[in-house]
């Protein structure tokens, strides 16, 4: 998957123009049903952006799969599935 990735990791990686910026009041502005998931063993950089994200969606709902990391859909699939199909029954 990684080199797959090369060439968007390279241009990002060497690019001069800013990220994008996107904010909490952007956020705000998502009235759809959202869900956030974590992996129990996700790097805690990605627990801090769900965090804040959870913060500034009114309309989530947060799961955290539990024995997988930041690849959650291949480590864990079946966790991960049933969390995603049981959200989409949901709404």
């Amino acid at each position: 998957m990684n080199f797959d990735n090369v060439a968007s990791y390279q241009a990002d990686a060497t690019t001069k123009r800013p990220r994008p910026v996107f904010t909490c009041d952007m956020a705000k502005k998502i009235t759809a049903p959202t869900l956030l998931s974590n992996a129990e063993r996700s790097p805690p950089v990605f627990h801090l952006v769900i965090d804040q994200l959870e913060r500034c969606l009114a309309n989530r709902e947060r799961v955290e799969i539990a024995a997988s990391s930041h690849t959650v859909p291949w480590e864990n699939p079946d966790a991960y599935d049933r969390a995603v199909l049981a959200f989409m029954e949901k709404h």
